[in-house]
């Protein structure tokens, strides 16, 4: 990482860790942790309109203090996974077979483009754009953590989660994993890349678009439009990155697991800024409905009844489930939009082979797609179908395979603690 005072340089999809602190205020949840983060160019997104650079993100929650479920989906599905792991053989052909049917369901259907369209509030989005690019280039450097009480506050909450992710003593109380994507857009302060960095403007605010997976102990998508601040100290080499959200939701896929909260699934808003330009008015809809569907649908496009589900899938060895012609094959370069298509999942429903990297190449990427929480704690379902497409789409086709197969995810507690990496990367790989 380099800086020239008013830009950082930053090497693209190469992986670094670094201690995060969050707050969700709407629901009192505070947490800190570690993240093992990959930065690159973005021209495409399924959440922003204006994609310019993003960066794909594995939390780690270290400390927590907000209310759990009392009847955890993680632990049923625990529970699912070693009885069908005792009581099955892995059927590939199977697996393949249900595991086709639903991406195809899931495309036609566009339930991944609803569930986005449901969680971004429009209005707030091009309220944040305003805010941003209000902002010119003579106002670089001006934004870092001694304007903002709240960013220093953040500042030392993530300084001490890398504390604590080196001691080897300390037992974490909720064992939760996320996957990020943050993707930042064209502003007029200097957002670029080259072949080799990613190039962000220091102390102004860009405008960002944030979805984030949890899949065990709950089970959620959310969505997030704000604006991002980075900080880079010449003299520690420290950088930081201040996020603030206006617009954030939460959505829980599973019927049966609703989430802890009255509410639900929700979407919240709050002014960008002061001033009457910024006011929201809560009496108008500001999402649009696109992709609203008044009528459940059936499920005739995926059952099968002799096909049932194994819930064994991540707490079996990446050896026994990820089929070598799939890991060894060229799709991995051709996750591309088509021309005339609108997002990633047009053109992985007009593709064979890329039903195929969806449905059966997300079983090669056992590490990026573990959690925390354990081995088989979730399954293949609608959040793992959409978090994997979207990673897939959204990463320059040269790096897919690089990314998507790495073993490096989940190593933060051995780079931490300076143990053999392959302690940490074996759980993954060997479905524990």
């Amino acid at each position: 990482i380099s800086s020239n005072g008013t830009h950082i340089m930053i090497p693209i999809f190469e992986y670094f860790h670094s201690g995060y602190s969050k707050s969700y205020h709407q629901y009192n949840e505070h947490e800190t942790g570690i993240s093992t983060l990959v930065m690159g160019d973005n021209e495409y997104s399924l959440v922003s309109d204006y994609p310019k650079t993003s960066f794909v993100e594995k939390y780690h929650t270290l400390t927590y203090s907000g209310k759990k479920e009392t009847t955890s989906r993680g632990d049923d599905f625990l529970d699912l996974s070693a009885k069908h792991k005792n009581d099955k053989d892995w059927n590939m052909n199977k697996w393949k077979i249900r595991a086709l049917k639903q991406v195809i369901a899931y495309t036609r259907r566009k339930s991944i483009e609803a569930q986005v369209e449901g969680g971004i509030d429009r209005s707030v989005s091009w309220q944040i754009r305003r805010f941003v690019n209000s902002h010119k280039t003579e106002d670089t450097g001006k934004l870092n953590p001694s304007t903002s009480s709240a960013w220093a506050s953040h500042t030392k909450k993530a300084k001490k989660a890398i504390e604590i992710a080196k001691d080897p003593n300390f037992k974490r109380e909720l064992m939760k994993s996320e996957q990020h994507c943050k993707h930042l857009e064209d502003n007029p302060t200097g957002l670029d890349y080259t072949d080799t960095h990613v190039i962000i403007p220091l102390g102004v605010p860009i405008t960002q678009f944030t979805g984030e997976i949890v899949n065990a102990p709950t089970h959620y998508l959310g969505l997030g439009v704000g604006y991002t601040t980075f900080m880079f100290d010449e003299t520690s080499k420290v950088l930081q990155m201040y996020y603030q959200v206006h617009a954030i939701s939460r959505q829980y896929p599973d019927v049966k697991y609703p989430g802890p909260y009255e509410t639900g699934t929700a979407l919240y808003v709050s002014p960008v800024a002061e001033g009457s330009d910024y006011d929201i008015d809560m009496s108008k809809e500001s999402r649009s409905n696109i992709y609203l569907e008044p009528t459940q649908p059936s499920d005739e496009l995926f059952v099968t009844p002799w096909s049932n589900a194994d819930f064994a899938l991540w707490n079996r060895p990446q050896s026994e489930i990820c089929d070598p012609e799939i890991e060894n094959g060229d799709w991995w370069e051709n996750v591309d939009l088509s021309p005339g298509d609108e997002n990633i999942w047009d053109s992985i429903g007009k593709s064979v082979q890329l039903l195929n990297g969806i449905a059966v190449g997300m079983l090669c990427a056992p590490i990026w797609m573990r959690a925390d929480y354990g081995a088989g704690s979730h399954r293949f379902d609608l959040n793992e179908i959409g978090v994997w497409g979207h990673f897939l789409g959204e990463v320059r086709d040269e790096y897919t395979k690089l990314l998507g197969a790495a073993n490096y995810w989940d190593n933060w507690e051995c780079f931490y603690q300076n143990k053999d990496s392959s302690i940490c990367e074996d759980r993954g790989l060997l479905g524990i």
